[in-house]
C-alpha cells in the first residue's frame, strides 16, 4: 500500500495524498476499493471532514484504474454547471467506457439537487431527466459508431 501511495503521489505531484498507512486506513481503503470494483455495484460513501474518506476514496480509485471525478463548486458554481458536469461524465462513461469514481465533499453539495441525483445515479444507474431528446439521439449514434469502430 506504501508504494501505490507513493505511485499516486508521483503522478498527482500537485495534489499529493497526505495520510499515514495504518491498520485502519488499509482495512477501510481495501473496503471501499472491494466495492468500486464490484461488478454493477454502487457505493455512497458518507463520513465526517478530516475523517480520511477522500483519501482513502482516491487511493481507492487510483488502485482500481478508474477515474476519481471531483466537484470544483469554488467559484460561482450553478446548478447549470452541475448538469454539464453530469452530461460530460455520463457521455465519458457510456461512449468511452471510461469508469468514473465522484468524490463529493461536504463543502461540494452547495445544492440540494447534488446529493438527490447522485443518490438517483447510485440507486437506478442513471438519470432519465438529464439528456434531452436530441442529446440522446447524438449519444446513441456515437455509442453505436464507437461500437462499430472498436
Amino acid at each position: 500500500m506504501q508504494d501505490a501511495l507513493a505511485d499516486y503521489n508521483e503522478l498527482h505531484y500537485k495534489q499529493p495524498l497526505e495520510i499515514v498507512i495504518f491498520s485502519f486506513i488499509l482495512d477501510n481503503t481495501i473496503k471501499i476499493n472491494r466495492s468500486v470494483m464490484s461488478p454493477y455495484a454502487s457505493t455512497i460513501i458518507i463520513s465526517e471532514e478530516g475523517s480520511g474518506a477522500n483519501p482513502m476514496t482516491k487511493l481507492a480509485t487510483y488502485l482500481a484504474h478508474f477515474i476519481c471525478h471531483e466537484l470544483d463548486t469554488e467559484m460561482n458554481y450553478q446548478k447549470e454547471d452541475w448538469s454539464m458536469e453530469l452530461k460530460q461524465t455520463m457521455a465519458m462513461v457510456g461512449i468511452e467506457k471510461k469508469q468514473v469514481v465522484y468524490c463529493v465533499q461536504e463543502k461540494d453539495v452547495i445544492f440540494p439537487e447534488i446529493l438527490l441525483n447522485l443518490d438517483a445515479l447510485a440507486a437506478h444507474g442513471e438519470l432519465v431527466w438529464l439528456f434531452n431528446k436530441e442529446e440522446t439521439e447524438n449519444l446513441i449514434h456515437q455509442t453505436r459508431f464507437r461500437s462499430l469502430t472498436a
